[in-house]
């Protein structure tokens, strides 16, 4: 199934009108592994929220996610997964980052442990994408909720 037929039968089996359109597509991780890693966190219920730079955002002419948006799950070769819809969506300097955020990530048993895989993280990104990383660096926190997942 591609992601636009899964988006059709969505908004057919949710009741939404058949015009409505999705905010695009979504996959965390940068391999396969990772990937599966991370969809198992959302489908689970752990991972709730993203980080991402906001000058990467930038860079990259994607745009914000938006609060009440729906995105399309997939997993790493573009498969459709589920469907994603966004809660809310801050920007905050990367130092104002609180474990009660960082926790909805799912993916660090403490703040430290956090804190070093999102500076590793930044870092990687940095290189790719041109930026400077700094601790009051502006960050896009995202919350979001699984509302749809292929096989319910």
């Amino acid at each position: 199934m591609t992601t636009e037929e899964y988006w059709k039968d969505f908004l057919s089996r949710k009741g939404l009108d058949p015009q409505m359109p999705h905010s695009g597509e979504v996959s965390f991780g940068t391999d396969e592994v990772s990937c599966a890693q991370f969809l198992a966190l959302i489908v689970s219920g752990k991972k709730t929220a993203a980080f991402g730079a906001l000058e990467s955002y930038r860079l990259d002419n994607e745009s914000l996610p938006k609060k009440g948006a729906f995105t399309i799950l997939t997993d790493y070769t573009g498969n459709p997964i589920g469907v994603i819809q966004t809660l809310n969506v801050t920007i905050l300097p990367y130092n104002a980052i609180t474990w009660d955020m960082a926790v909805k990530e799912g993916e660090c048993a403490d703040f430290e442990e956090w804190h070093a895989a999102y500076d590793e993280f930044f870092a990687d990104d940095a290189d790719i994408m041109g930026y400077d990383v700094t601790p009051d660096m502006p960050v896009v926190f995202e919350e979001f909720v699984l509302v749809d997942k292929i096989g319910c």
